[in-house]
């Protein structure tokens, strides 16, 4: 697979992409590789993806295997 190296990153850019990752779940990689996925499917560069990837849960409070299986229970999916 092909590997990218960014030189001279600013320091702005750096801390932005490290908040963004840790709030998805991400490491700082798969955050950037999202992020330049979904720019290039919107500006059409990208062939053969409809649409750009989804966001990671970010809600109030963090999901449980717990709650999930009551929802399901419930018929809340």
């Amino acid at each position: 697979m092909p590997a990218l190296v960014i030189k001279n990153l600013p320091e702005d850019i750096y801390k932005s992409l490290k908040r963004s990752a840790q709030k998805r779940h991400r490491s700082m990689t798969q955050e950037a590789i999202t992020l330049m996925q979904d720019s290039l499917v919107r500006e059409g560069e990208m062939q053969g993806y409809a649409e750009p990837a989804p966001l990671a849960y970010a809600g109030a409070f963090p999901l449980t295997p717990a709650m999930v299986s009551r929802w399901k229970r419930k018929g809340l999916e």
